[in-house]
């Protein structure tokens, strides 16, 4: 805030984009999708915070376990939920049954910048907190979460990773 150019790093005034909208497989990133499309369900009142649902969201983001976000590709239809993400402006086909899930990093910056602002299926405070706590304690932490704190120390990071095969 009190650099000549602290304009240039506010919200939104400085951006890098390097093949953003190249589409690349998702690894367990694609549970960001999912987290969004049952909190558009439950916007519906079509999805609570069972205790079922509580396990299987703490189960998919904090030790990114798939049981959970492939019974909901399975109870929702892959179809569907490729529609209502692409209605959100989000990559709109992730989800096929011939290959794994696909996405983009432009797309990937949509939703968390949904999360983050309590946009669009974010926009119930209480939920965006869960979901925001499960990722701070997702058990990965050797990527994001230590480069941020070596670089700012005390910092703390909620992140979502992703890895599969060569993708990270």
């Amino acid at each position: 805030a009190k650099a000549p150019h602290a304009s240039v790093y506010q919200a939104g005034k400085l951006a890098v984009n390097a093949r953003g909208n190249q589409v690349t497989t998702s690894a367990s990133t694609y549970k960001l999708y999912i987290a969004a499309y049952v909190l558009h369900l439950k916007q519906q009142h079509k999805w609570s915070w069972s205790k079922a649902n509580t396990k299987g969201m703490h189960d998919m983001i904090v030790i990114s376990d798939n049981h959970y976000p492939v019974s909901i590709l399975n109870k929702y239809g892959r179809t569907n939920i490729n529609h209502w993400l692409a209605s959100q402006g989000y990559y709109g086909a992730p989800f096929s049954s011939t290959r794994n899930s696909m996405t983009t990093a432009n797309s990937l910056i949509k939703v968390l910048k949904d999360l983050q602002n309590g946009q669009k299926a974010f926009s119930n405070k209480s939920d965006r907190a869960k979901v925001l706590k499960l990722m701070h304690q997702q058990i990965y932490r050797k990527g994001i979460p230590t480069g941020a704190a070596a670089a700012l120390k005390g910092s703390s990071v909620q992140d979502k990773v992703g890895f599969l095969y060569d993708n990270n």
